[in-house]
């Protein structure tokens, strides 16, 4: 076979003899170039082995998923701020409707104790009608709290 190539590259002018070896170098040119551009782009995969060389692709999406986890993080503190900030909001809402709720409860407590004091003073004493004692106060005021 090579005896037949080289027999008929004898026969062969010079001025074919250049065409061919110029067409033949633009071919390995382009194929080379393919070669190395394919490799720096996709970089060397293979089946069972993996990922050989890391191209222009795996390394922008390395770049991209580190970036992507970055800013998941940012996000994700971004709303645990925001959260905790809520959570702090409704909390001081919620202390001071306790607060309301509790000076309600004691101007309650001691306008009911007040009005007691004034009937338990004003009630006759000979025993046709009880007269409230604090333990009576205590219990209607627990009371009316478990009411609410």
């Amino acid at each position: 076979m090579i005896a037949l190539i080289s027999a008929a590259w004898s026969v062969l002018s010079d001025k074919l003899k250049a065409a061919i070896a110029l067409i033949g170098g633009f071919f390995v040119g382009a194929l080379l170039t393919w070669l190395v551009m394919t490799i720096s782009y996709n970089g060397i995969s293979l089946p069972f082995i993996g990922q050989l060389v890391d191209g222009r692709v795996q390394t922008a999406v390395k770049t991209s998923n580190a970036s992507l986890v970055s800013s998941a993080e940012i996000v994700s503190s971004h709303i645990e701020t925001a959260l905790a900030k809520q959570q702090l909001q409704r909390i001081s809402d919620l202390s001071a409707k306790a607060s309301e709720w509790g000076a309600n409860e004691d101007a309650t407590a001691a306008s009911d104790k007040a009005k007691l004091e004034t009937e338990n003073a004003t009630a006759p004493k000979d025993g046709s009608q009880s007269a409230w004692t604090d333990a009576d106060v205590e219990r209607l005021r627990k009371w009316r709290s478990s009411q609410d």
